[in-house]
């Protein structure tokens, strides 16, 4: 192959050859060695696994020891904890199984719709992940919603908010008169900061 150097820059450029050209003849065999065939592999050819051994299905306890030796400092990408809280809990092994466990239990369909509204699956907490840190890991607290009813849910990218200045209120009151009944000595805690309530906080 002959090199040209261009005039500007003096970088050296290759004359590549033309892809081949194949004949009408055998374009013809090409289809019809693949006809019928719609994936990429003849008709009657086995899959490279077939009858092999050693394809390693991992348990509970080994998927536990992975996941352990490779958490935090122990990981490559370690970055010193910039990992958001809550984002490190969905990432975690407890939180997969939770996962898991909330749809072996419902079928692997949506607990509305059932088969009819796909496999397109999320695990949906009922009682918000943000506010009941203590039931995140909980399957009775897990539901198995398609993606269409999730988004109709109350507690979906946190609509429930919008309601959050009324629940305030009531939560103020029921505060006033607790500590009137009990003359101070029961209170409760302030009601969550709207940073709590997005679940940026524990």
């Amino acid at each position: 192959m002959i090199g040209k150097t261009g005039k500007t820059s003096g970088m050296k450029f290759i004359n590549r050859k033309k892809p081949p050209t194949f004949s009408a003849n055998h374009i013809k065999n090409l289809k019809k060695a693949n006809k019928g065939n719609t994936n990429g592999f003849k008709i009657g050819s086995k899959p490279w696994n077939r009858g092999k051994k050693g394809i390693v299905v991992h348990t509970i306890e080994s998927r536990k020891k992975l996941s352990e030796a490779h958490k935090g400092k122990k990981n490559h990408l370690w970055k010193g904890g910039v990992t958001p809280i809550n984002d490190a809990i969905r990432k975690s092994l407890e939180y997969k199984l939770w996962r898991e466990s909330v749809f072996k239990r419902d079928n692997f369909q949506c607990i509305i719709g059932g088969k009819a509204h796909g496999n397109k699956l999320n695990a949906d907490h009922i009682k918000p992940f943000s506010l009941f840190p203590e039931l995140r890991f909980a399957i009775d607290n897990g539901r198995t919603l398609c993606i269409e009813c999730h988004k109709k849910t109350d507690s979906y990218l946190n609509r429930w908010l919008k309601k959050s200045g009324e629940i305030e209120v009531v939560y103020d009151n029921f505060q006033k008169i607790l500590v009137e009944r009990t003359q101070g000595e029961v209170q409760l805690p302030p009601f969550p900061s709207l940073e709590i309530l997005m679940g940026k906080e524990i």
